[in-house]
């Protein structure tokens, strides 16, 4: 049966607990949701953890909690309350699925995508799965050999996926701005059009060593009469303090606990002081924006290390181990790149030919395409598998 046809074709996408897993089920949704050629709905699955809820507040996405979080080992009440909330998130996750019918079913990555995707996969859908990371995380690489088909951001990441079934398509990004007078676009958000301007962004609740150390730069650099102006995303807990530390100085800044739009505030940064969340990585690539970056240390598998590196291989961005983060090794890592300004181009150049700022719309045709060929197999199968 061809999908151009005037029936609602409906999608879930599943996963959550943190941003990185959120804002790309987001992207995909609102794609899916504008085509203008096919009717699309679209219910997002998350976590009961807080943030998730946060994002998609402001989002017109239907969405269903389910109360799964994460697993962890051992023999502890913990242990059994992770395995208990997982057991009522697959009798949750079946009853939504019961109602709602879905033709596609995409897991965005962590527990929260696990049961949708298994039930989905049982009951005959079509189940894909999207992976952020240059290092595919438990849920997925065990998802990955029952799915109908695989996303994945990085190339690297291919190779622990059946290569028959994978696609390297990029990262999907919720909003991609148009190019603008960064001169006028800085003077929109109150800051000086011509003035050399670093961004700290430690995630979506900050980061407080990151913070810590890069106002100690900014300390340095202002000693040294180096001009600049600072963005900074602090997250709640540092933002005041941390906001204090500007004004005391005479430091020209934007803080926030939290930018929404993190896409319209890039372009405003000369050089971006962050974590290498797949998320931000692939913003920071689409932004064409050159980075210093400093992995989160105890992410999964040390992920955030693999994305830093997969950047600074091309150029891209600069890699600083936390270890060996100090604020005057960073203020210097600064005052190089403000001082050699081609060095910061071509590393900009180089983000540019990494970043995949349609990600979502090739996902989105590919997920539809997998679809049309699942529904025209009359055994029932992606003629893929």
């Amino acid at each position: 049966m061809s999908l151009n046809t005037h029936r609602r074709i409906r999608v879930i996408l599943a996963g959550g607990g943190t941003g990185g897993h959120i804002y790309p089920g987001v992207a995909l949704a609102n794609e899916f949701m504008a085509r203008k050629d096919k009717k699309i709905d679209c219910l997002m699955l998350i976590t009961s953890r807080h943030g998730d809820e946060y994002i998609l507040k402001n989002e017109r996405i239907p969405y269903r909690i389910l109360p799964v979080e994460g697993m962890r080992l051992g023999l502890s009440i913990n242990t059994f309350m992770d395995l208990y909330r997982f057991a009522i998130s697959f009798v949750r996750s079946w009853r939504i699925i019961s109602v709602y019918m879905p033709d596609i079913i995409i897991g965005l990555g962590a527990y929260a995508s696990f049961p949708a995707v298994i039930i989905g996969r049982t009951r005959g859908i079509t189940t894909l799965i999207q992976e952020q990371n240059s290092l595919p995380g438990k849920a997925n690489r065990f998802l990955g050999r029952w799915v109908d088909g695989i996303f994945t951001s990085f190339p690297e990441s291919k190779r622990f996926f059946p290569s028959h079934k994978t696609r390297a398509l990029g990262n999907p990004i919720r909003f991609v701005p148009e190019q603008t007078d960064k001169r006028q676009h800085r003077s929109a958000w109150g800051l000086m059009p011509d003035l050399f301007t670093v961004m700290v962004c430690g995630g979506s609740r900050g980061a407080h060593t990151l913070n810590l150390n890069a106002v100690e730069a900014f300390r340095i650099m202002k000693k040294k009469d180096i001009p600049f102006q600072a963005i900074h995303q602090t997250g709640k807990d540092d933002f005041e303090w941390t906001k204090r530390f500007y004004d005391e100085e005479g430091i020209k800044a934007l803080t926030s606990p939290f930018f929404d739009r993190m896409m319209e505030i890039y372009p405003l940064a000369d050089i971006v002081i962050s974590r290498s969340g797949a998320g931000t990585v692939s913003e920071l690539a689409a932004s064409g924006i050159p980075a210093v970056l400093i992995p989160y240390p105890y992410a999964k598998a040390d992920h955030q290390r693999v994305n830093a590196m997969s950047m600074a291989r091309t150029g891209a961005a600069r890699l600083i181990d936390e270890a060996k983060l100090k604020g005057r090794s960073l203020a210097d890592e600064i005052i190089y790149l403000f001082q050699n300004p081609e060095r910061l181009n071509e590393m900009g150049r180089a983000s540019l030919r990494m970043g995949r700022p349609d990600a979502a719309r090739k996902i989105c045709d590919q997920a539809l395409l997998w679809l049309e060929e699942k529904e025209r197999d009359k055994r029932g199968r992606c003629i893929l598998n």
